[in-house]
C-alpha cells in the first residue's frame, strides 16, 4: 500500500474557505479540497453540461480506458460501483484527469 505524503492546506483568500491549495511532496497542486465525493457528483464536475447520470458513464468510461488511473484506483480500494470516492482516490482521479 501507497504511504501518503505530507500535506499543508493553505486557503486561497480569507473569505472564500471554499478555495484550498494542497501542497504535497510530490508537488500535486488542487484549486479545490480532495474531499470524498460521490461518484455522480465528481462526474458531474467533469462534465457539468450533461446530466449526472450520464456524467457519471462519462467519468467510468474515461478511468476504463485509463489503465494507469483504473490500477492506481483499484490499489486504493476502488471497485466499479463504488458510489464514494476517498479523498486519496479523488486525488489519483485528479492527478491523471486534470481538474474538475
Amino acid at each position: 500500500m501507497l504511504a501518503k505524503p505530507p500535506m499543508c492546506v493553505v486557503s486561497l483568500k480569507k473569505n472564500n474557505p471554499l478555495k484550498f491549495i494542497l501542497f504535497s511532496m510530490t508537488n500535486e497542486t488542487f484549486t479545490f479540497k480532495p474531499k470524498s465525493y460521490g461518484w455522480q457528483e465528481l462526474a458531474s464536475m467533469y462534465s457539468p453540461e450533461i446530466l449526472p447520470k450520464s456524467a457519471a458513464k462519462r467519468l467510468k468510461r474515461w478511468i476504463l480506458t485509463n489503465t494507469q488511473l483504473y490500477t492506481d484506483l483499484i490499489n486504493l480500494g476502488w471497485r466499479e460501483g463504488h458510489r464514494l470516492l476517498t479523498p486519496g482516490q479523488v486525488r489519483v482521479v485528479v492527478r491523471y484527469l486534470g481538474e474538475p
